[in-house]
This record gives C-alpha cells, sequence and structure tokens, in this order.
C-alpha cells in the first residue's frame, strides 16, 4: 500500500512475487526502487575454449507498480530477528538473528548479496542504528540461549567488519534506538535478564564511544516504535508491558527529559515520519496520525488485517506497505502490498484481491 502527506485511503499495489511469505523489511535503496529479502539472481554464460565464464546481471527495472525478483541471500537470516540498515554508499547490511554472528551486503546496483565480516557475538532482536560516520551501531538483544544482552558493537563499511563497543549501563532486548540530531543515540526501554519491563533510557556517544544513563520513560515498555521528530524531540509509543500501550511519550534532547502526550487507540508496532511531520502509526489493520503540533492522535484508513508487515516512505511522499500473512484462523493466506493516498478523501478498508 502507499501513503501521501494528508492519508485518506489505502490502495493496492503489485503483489509480491510467489514465495515472499515473510516480509518484514522495506527499504528504498534508489529513486524509486524498493527492495525486501528474496528470490534468485539472473545469469548468463558464455564459453571461450575450456574456459566458462559467468556473469550476474543486474535485474532490470521493474515496471511501475511491480515487483520483481533480485537475488537471494548468502546466509538465511531470522524473520523479525534480525536487522537490515541503508547504508551512506547505498548498500543495504543485514546481520543478526538465526544467521549467528553472519552478515550480508546488497548491491542495489548489481542486484547481488555478498558476505561481509562477521559480529564479535551472535545478536536477536538487537535494533541497529546508522551513525552519523557512516558506522552502524548493533545494541543489545539476545544472544543464542534467549540471555538479554548488555554489549554493543559497530560496523564499519569502509573495512566490512565488526569491533565492539562500551556496553550499555543495562542488559536490555525490545528496546528503541534513535540517532538524535547531535549525533547520538538514544536507546530505551526493553526488558531485562528477569524478564522485568524496562522505563530507562541511556545515551551513546560515538566521538567517546560510552553510554550514559538519561532521563527515564514515564511508562515501562517494550516492542514500541520510535521516531525523530522534525523538532528534534523523539516520539515513543506502543509497544507492551503486562498489557498493549495505547500511551506515547516525548523525550526532549535538551533537558533529558520525558514527557506524556496524546494516547492512541492502538498498540503501535511502527511509525513513519511523514514529510509534513506528522506520524504514521500502524498496528494490525489499524492506523493513526499523531500532530506534534497538537499533540494529539486522529484515526486514518484501515489496511487489510494481517498480522506480519513493513513498511516505508517512498520518494513520493507514499508509504509503501507490503503484508504476508493473515491468520486469525485457517491456513496462511498471501496479502497484496497496498498504498496510503491522499484521495478520495474518506477513510475505508481497502478489500485484499
Amino acid at each position: 500500500m502507499h501513503l501521501n502527506v494528508n492519508p485518506k485511503r489505502w490502495a493496492a499495489a503489485g503483489a509480491l512475487l510467489a514465495g515472499a511469505l515473510a516480509v518484514s523489511l522495506l527499504l528504498v535503496v534508489a529513486p524509486g526502487a524498493v527492495v525486501s529479502a528474496g528470490a534468485h539472481p539472473t545469469t548468463t554464460s558464455t564459453t571461450a575454449g575450456t574456459t566458462t565464464t559467468t556473469t550476474t546481471q543486474p535485474p532490470p527495472p521493474p515496471a511501475s507498480g511491480t515487483w520483481a525478483a533480485t537475488a537471494s541471500m548468502t546466509t538465511t537470516f531470522e524473520q523479525f530477528a534480525s536487522t537490515a540498515t541503508l547504508l551512506q554508499n547505498g548498500q543495504v547490511l543485514l546481520a543478526g538473528g538465526g544467521a549467528g554472528t553472519s552478515s550480508d551486503l546488497y548491491n542495489p546496483v548489481t542486484g547481488t548479496f555478498s558476505p561481509t565480516g562477521s559480529m564479535t557475538s551472535a545478536h536477536k532482536g538487537e535494533p541497529a542504528t546508522l551513525l552519523q560516520n557512516g558506522e552502524v551501531l548493533f545494541t543489545g538483544g539476545e544472544n543464542s540461549s534467549s540471555q538479554v544482552l548488555a554489549s554493543a558493537e559497530l560496523y564499519n563499511p569502509a573495512t566490512g567488519t565488526f569491533s565492539p563497543t562500551a556496553s550499555m549501563t543495562t542488559a536490555r532486548a525490545g528496546a528503541t534506538a534513535t540517532r538524535l540530531p547531535n549525533g547520538e543515540v538514544l536507546v530505551a526501554g526493553g526488558f531485562d535478564n528477569t524478564g522485568t519491563y524496562l522505563s530507562s533510557a541511556e545515551l551513546y556517544n560515538p566521538a567517546t564511544g560510552t553510554w550514559t544513563l538519561t532521563g527515564s520513560m514515564n511508562t515501562v515498555r517494550t516492542g514500541g516504535a520510535a521516531t525523530l521528530l522534525q523538532n528534534g524531540e523523539v516520539l515513543v509509543a506502543g509497544g507492551g508491558n503486562s498489557t498493549l500501550l495505547s500511551s506515547s511519550e516525548l523525550y526532549n534532547p535538551a533537558t533529558g527529559k520525558w514527557t506524556t502526550t496524546g494516547s492512541g487507540a492502538v498498540g503501535h508496532f511502527q511509525q513513519v515520519l511523514l514529510p509534513n511531520g506528522d506520524v504514521l502509526a500502524l498496528a494490525g489493520g489499524f492506523t493513526e496520525l499523531y500532530n506534534p503540533a497538537t499533540g494529539n492522535w486522529s484515526p486514518a484508513a484501515r489496511f487489510a488485517d494481517v498480522n506480519q508487515f513493513a513498511v516505508t516512505l517512498l520518494d513520493t511522499g507514499k508509504v509503501l506497505l507490503a503484508a504476508d500473512l493473515h491468520i486469525p484462523r485457517g491456513p496462511p493466506t498471501r496479502r497484496r502490498p497496498q498504498c496510503f493516498t491522499t484521495r478520495p478523501p474518506t477513510l475505508g478498508k481497502v478489500p485484499v484481491r
């Protein structure tokens, strides 16, 4: 699905290719191009004498509104436990999850994946944050024994290697991580090794490689969504603790303090900052809009009820949502991607085709 600045409805977009049953990530890797994990490379072979040369061809550009196959990853990554980060050079780093310490790079120019350096330790469910210097910070998560980690490490695209950095003050998984305008990274919430939900937050300083505690949230939460607003504050909303949360709060980097803001109607799990400064939040077929000027949430158009989906903001200002499975009962059902648009000015549920 896709969305414009003032979203009013969802519209169907091109269907994912057969076999795309688990969509966890969408990234805009080039103007007008979106990648999700997938498929098979296109190759041609030429023979000269006894020597055979195989050349992997770049994938042809897909027709507007359609999906096209790209190469297979070199490593199997665990759904929803691994990370994918768009690097400053335009490549995509995939790491963590069921892949253990392995990681892959996707090159959108050639449409191929290649292995890169190994992580210093296995992580799953850890956030990955692109730093201003181009490195990627990985924080916490769980290891293969489901032990919650305080450790952190950095990926250097220039060398293709991972290196440890200082550990967080608190072991946490299920936390949010947000890069602030000053380059520091705010990590908040999650849960620890005892299963206790956390309200604490801390800041990573890339210049010194150290962590410092900052103000704690007003509510303990894990699995929430965090968005850096255009005014420099951070909106954290939804997630859960012993129950799903509709509350949200704002972090002010200037004061290091959190303040409560408007509550929504759903436990948000994904958020997208729109070009007009509003935030679109999504969870289980429901969407809401947060207006930073008023601090209020308002309902937006519903989309087809799905339990797994990924969203990304396109260059057009629309939001693409690709969904895979709908499992309230019965066998899995494939769902079409949809786009959220501004017209017509009515709310409604888009039929699944």
